[in-house]
């Protein structure tokens, strides 16, 4: 309702739930239309704006990151998220962070990627949970900053209480799920719980995230007591077709080494020879 009447923001986070089949039917046609009103929603009201809005700066980054409504650019979502930054958008210095980080659509830069993680990760009214994770990793592996393996502990579990916030107060994400699912599995900011683990794994599955798909497959190959070969391989299988290049190699190899299954030479070149296409 809010989306017919013009109301940008909903338009995107129904757009959203079209993408994904989130409360309706899957419909990307359909999505990327309410996307590409979003855009101009968010442009009018921008422009009518007696000062800049960095929110705004920062929603129209995102669609321009992700290909919603308009031609993907990374540099052009850079461009926006830099405008927000600079009007004090929290989740823009996230997302430009990790811009920075990934070297995506400009320059590799960790130490530009750490100061503004720090800047999100920190702040007083909405502390970035997905910040506070990078700076974990960043402090864990000394990336733009010195090792600490005090502060990247107290970043990973700051992390994972912001993650487990934000999963109460937010629609199905997930990129949210994936990453619970993953700390749980690994130990990172909790303790590890793999009941959890696959819990979260398997909501964010649903929502077709491949590397949900991927931690399944090597959660089922672990030792415990819900330990499934043919479940790993089925997990690994369907995010290997959907092209995760891990899956990919990771089929690649448990076909060549016959640890848990008959050896297959042929499937073994296969899913390796596509993994090293898809750069694994």
């Amino acid at each position: 309702e809010e989306a017919e009447k013009g109301n940008g923001f909903a338009m995107q986070d129904y757009g959203k739930m079209l993408l994904l089949g989130v409360g309706c039917e899957k419909n990307e046609q359909e999505a990327q239309k309410w996307f590409k009103s979003a855009y101009y929603a968010f442009l009018e009201r921008l422009y009518s704006a007696k000062r800049p809005s960095g929110y705004l700066q920062y929603r129209i980054g995102k669609l321009f990151a992700m290909g919603y409504g308009v031609k993907q650019s990374y540099y052009i979502a850079s461009s926006w998220y830099q405008e927000a930054v600079d009007n004090k958008s929290v989740p823009a210095a996230y997302s430009l962070g990790s811009m920075y980080r990934r070297g995506k659509g400009i320059p590799q830069n960790d130490y530009y990627a750490f100061e503004l993680f720090t800047k999100a990760a920190t702040d007083y009214k909405r502390p970035n949970a997905y910040a506070q994770f990078e700076l974990g990793q960043m402090y864990k592996e000394g990336s733009g900053t010195t090792i600490d393996e005090e502060k990247s502990r107290e970043w990973y579990q700051s992390a994972y209480e912001g993650f487990l916030e934000l999963e109460i107060n937010n629609m199905a994400d997930d990129r949210l799920y994936y990453r619970l699912g993953s700390m749980n599995m690994n130990g990172i900011g909790t303790e590890t719980n793999f009941l959890k683990a696959r819990d979260y794994f398997e909501k964010a599955a649903q929502l077709d995230n491949t590397d949900a798909m991927y931690g399944l497959g090597l959660l089922y190959l672990k030792d415990w007591e819900k330990k499934d070969i043919s479940k790993a391989i089925w997990y690994l299988t369907e995010a290997a077709n959907k092209g995760n290049d891990f899956a990919q190699y990771m089929l690649g190899k448990i076909f060549y080494q016959g640890k848990s299954v008959q050896i297959n030479m042929e499937y073994a070149i296969y899913w390796l020879e596509k993994a090293q296409q898809n750069g694994n």
